[in-house]
């Protein structure tokens, strides 16, 4: 162990050390200790230090310039970084860092314009000014500018087949949430002049099928039960050929042949399928039509409520007692103009004293306010499989006022 390995010169290092990354390889910073030992003091004031400075004391601060401790380092034949990288390893280097990321930077978004100029689509020139990219994002953003130079495609390609093309053989490489696909979904909506737009799932298909992209038509399918067919669409006959049992549409179904209903529909609209398998089981064919949303409505279910609100059809819908349910209500009512169907705060309170409060829940007291406020007072959550016996009342008498 050498001099400058002793114990008291500990914080010397490490206050140089510090010095060293904020300046650099290069440039020059100051060291401090605050409140120097005698052992300390004495240990530092035996460096050679070039120049004239005042006596290392104990009790006082120490300040001094790094370039100094070079200087004094290099009298006894050794440099600072090999010392300080003996004392505590590697010493990083933030400003080249820095330097070398802001010119990877620089050299990826180069590399990029180059890839958009040539790509046909200036409109990305846009993206790329936003976009915050790091050098490690720089195959994510090739490959999804690659997916979308060929945009719009003459011929429709399915999605997946899209991406085996693109991505190496990868067909999966597009499925939806994966980070390549929400980065070609975002140069999509910057190409359809819609950049910031918050897109739902039924938004998302209909950005893919304007660049002649299919995502699937039949992986959002809706379930029903005694909607009425009619042989003018592939949905109609459909319906006809379920009479009596359930009917699974499918997104692509729907939006290809929209069925036509005839005038004068009432459609109750329910949340969870149980209520429609216990529909099938207690009513066939005697069943009032239903619609299941399966929780919230996916792609083909938006299609389906839509096209029965665009012929006058009268939506009544009915969802779990909970947040959600009172959320995804809200959202029906303003989409589609569907009215409540056992879904106020008088239902409510009536379904909350028969199930009995929850662990920990207050005990219910009526409120005269709507629906969201009781259920915010009652705290309990009902579903809709402890009100099956009401519902299927209502489904077997087509006349139900409810």
């Amino acid at each position: 162990m050498t001099a400058l390995d002793e114990p008291a010169l500990q914080r010397l290092w490490s206050q140089a050390r510090r010095a060293w990354q904020r300046r650099g390889a290069a440039g020059d910073a100051t060291i401090h200790i605050a409140r120097l030992g005698h052992v300390e003091a004495a240990a530092i004031a035996g460096l050679p230090w070039p120049g004239r400075h005042r006596p290392v004391l104990p009790g006082d601060d120490l300040r001094r310039p790094l370039s100094h401790l070079e200087a004094a380092l290099r009298e006894i034949g050794e440099e600072l970084l090999a010392v300080l990288e003996r004392h505590g390893g590697p010493v990083e280097d933030p400003r080249a860092e820095r330097r070398a990321a802001r010119a990877a930077r620089a050299d990826l978004f180069e590399s990029l314009e180059q890839m958009i100029d040539a790509s046909g689509h200036p409109e990305l020139h846009a993206w790329l000014a936003g976009a915050r990219l790091r050098p490690g994002d720089e195959a994510r953003a090739r490959l999804a500018l690659s997916v979308v130079v060929g945009l719009p495609s003459a011929e429709t390609v399915d999605r997946a087949a899209l991406a085996a093309r693109r991505c190496s053989g990868d067909s999966h490489a597009l499925d939806p949430g994966t980070a390549l696909e929400r980065l070609v979904r975002r140069l999509l909506q910057q190409l359809d002049g819609c950049p910031d737009a918050d897109l739902g799932a039924l938004e998302v298909r209909r950005l893919y099928e304007r660049f002649g992209v299919e995502p699937d038509p039949t992986s959002s399918v809706v379930l029903t039960l005694g909607l009425p067919g009619e042989p003018g669409s592939v949905c109609g006959r459909v319906l006809t050929a379920s009479a009596g049992r359930h009917a699974v549409l499918s997104y692509g179904l729907l939006r290809d042949e929209p069925p036509r209903w005839p005038g004068g529909l009432r459609v109750f609209v329910c949340e969870n399928p149980t209520v429609v398998h216990a529909a099938e089981r207690a009513l066939g064919g005697s069943c009032a039509p239903l619609v299941c949303t399966a929780g919230w409505p996916g792609s083909a279910a938006q299609l389906l409520l839509a096209s029965l609100r665009d012929s006058g059809a009268q939506l009544l819908h009915h969802a779990d007692f909970d947040d959600d349910g009172i959320a995804m209500h809200d959202h029906l009512a303003r989409t589609y103009g569907a009215v409540p169907w056992r879904f106020d705060a008088a239902a409510y309170g009536a379904a909350a004293a028969r199930a009995g409060p929850r662990a920990g829940a207050r005990e219910p007291r009526l409120a005269a306010a709507g629906l969201a406020a009781t259920h915010a007072q009652l705290g309990i959550r009902v579903v809709e499989e402890l009100l099956l016996d009401e519902l299927l009342r209502d489904l077997g008498d087509a006349a139900a006022c409810i």
